[in-house]
């Protein structure tokens, strides 16, 4: 699988009407992948939701903000 920037390297060279075998070539690939790649438009990486550290500390974080709203990180005591 090819990198972002090989991806994009192959669009630009594509752009300025290099031929596909110039492009293999220049990136040392196989001309049937770079005909893969120009087909296909560079795609952007998945973002996964993932669960914070804090999540198990948003009850006691929430519980002593409402007793001192202007209670700052550094007065939070350190438990589990």
């Amino acid at each position: 699988m090819l990198t972002v920037e090989q991806i994009h390297s192959i669009h630009n060279l594509q752009a300025e009407r290099w031929s596909l075998r110039r492009i293999a070539r220049q990136l040392q690939m196989d001309t049937r992948t770079v005909k893969k790649y120009l087909q296909a438009p560079v795609q952007t990486p998945v973002s996964r939701p993932r669960a914070s550290k804090l999540d198990s500390f948003k009850s006691a974080i929430d519980e002593l903000l409402e007793r001192d709203p202007q209670a700052s990180a550094a007065v939070l005591p350190a438990t589990q």
